[in-house]
Parts: structure tokens; C-alpha cells; sequence
């Protein structure tokens, strides 16, 4: 599996990674506990499942993809996850799982779509699971919202169009991939970068009990 590399992270250096951003928001304690205690559940298997997909659109091959394969469960998502690949756009490698380095005063924050399509203003990220995502739910991700602010803050314009790509692993599933394109406004970039920059206030302030809203 590819190494996220936490040891670059928060508490470890000034670094923060959009997931540790968006714990922070969710619950600055249970931020406390995972990333400042050191306290973190092993993950669960469709966080594995996901990561797995991951790794195969960004272009496992071989025995790295049969290794990968073999660590889906249940195994039916083995032939869910093949035909998901065969309908999807073949991304090169170089492009997947490129991380933008926001900078954000004497910080950075780490974020990583599955690909990054920089020269068409593109991102691409991938869903798996079973609970669905429609337009709305996209329009007001998070996740995707921390993309789009950490594309302006590299390159100084919004994302022309984050597509967004649900594998639906259901049992009872009729279309295998399910594709949807959103973007976002300047007020909500900006609204992310006020978000992102109260986090990191409260981060240096040791404040892990204050709630953002």
C-alpha cells in the first residue's frame, strides 16, 4: 500500500494534511487524541478498499496489482473494481496522486486528489462505497471544496471542473461508476481559507476544545 507519509505531518513539522484539517473541523478533540496523542484506529476495510482503488487508477501493475487485489473484501469487489477501471478515463501515472502544497503563513497543508490535471484546470477524485453521492452532495463536499482551495492557492485560479467518480460497490448495483462534475465559487474557496486558517490558529494556540462554528 503507498505510504502517506505521516512522519511529514503535524505534530511532526508545520505540515497538515487536508484529512487532518477536515478532523479538526469535525471535532477538535478527537483531532487531539488521533493526530496530538498519537491514538489512531487501524483502518477499517472499506477505507482499505478505497485506498486500493486508488492505488490501482493510479497505475499498479503486476504483482503490486495482484497484491493490491487480494486485499479487497468482500472479494466480489475484485470484478467490481476491474469493470470501475475499464469504464473510467486511463489517467497517466504522473498526473495520479499528485499532492499541492498549500502554503498558508509559515505552514503548508498537504492536499491529494487522485489526479491532478493541472495544464485543464481539472481534479479527479474517486468515491467507493455504497452510500450515494448525487450533484448536491458533491457541490457540498468538503473534501472537494479543500481541493479547489488548494488548486487557487498553487496557481491562483479555481479548478475550471472537479470530476467526481462514485463506485458504487452495492450488491444490488445496475451501473458500476457513476460520474459527476462540480466546481467552486470564490466565496466558498474563501470561505475554506478563513476555515483553514482558524484551524491552524487554534492548532498553535493548543485550543483543541473550542468549536469552529
Amino acid at each position: 500500500m503507498r505510504d502517506y507519509n505521516h512522519k511529514e505531518l503535524y505534530p511532526n513539522t508545520k505540515q497538515l494534511s487536508s484529512s487532518q484539517v477536515l478532523d479538526f473541523i469535525r471535532n477538535p478533540s478527537d483531532f487531539h487524541v488521533t493526530w496530538v496523542m498519537g491514538v489512531r484506529e487501524e483502518p477499517s476495510q472499506p477505507m482499505i478498499n478505497g485506498s486500493v482503488f486508488s492505488e490501482l487508477f493510479a497505475g499498479a501493475t503486476g504483482e503490486e496489482r495482484k497484491e493490491l487485489l487480494s486485499l479487497l473484501r468482500p472479494r466480489r469487489l475484485i470484478d467490481t473494481y476491474l469493470a470501475a477501471l475499464k469504464v473510467l478515463p486511463n489517467i497517466p501515472p504522473q498526473f495520479c496522486e499528485v499532492s499541492i502544497r498549500a502554503k498558508v503563513g509559515s505552514w503548508k497543508v498537504r492536499v491529494t486528489p487522485d489526479a491532478l490535471l493541472a495544464e485543464q484546470y481539472e481534479i479527479i477524485e474517486n468515491k467507493t462505497g455504497q452510500k450515494p453521492w448525487d450533484q448536491e452532495r458533491c457541490n457540498f463536499d468538503q473534501q472537494i471544496t479543500m481541493q479547489a482551495w488548494a488548486f487557487w492557492k498553487k496557481y491562483g485560479v479555481p479548478p475550471k471542473r472537479i470530476r467526481l467518480n462514485w463506485v458504487n460497490t452495492s450488491l444490488h448495483s445496475t451501473k458500476v461508476v457513476e460520474s459527476f462534475v462540480t466546481r467552486r465559487t470564490m466565496t466558498s474557496i474563501k470561505r475554506m481559507d478563513a476555515l483553514v486558517q482558524t484551524v491552524i490558529e487554534h492548532i498553535e494556540a493548543g485550543d483543541f476544545t473550542s468549536s469552529l462554528y
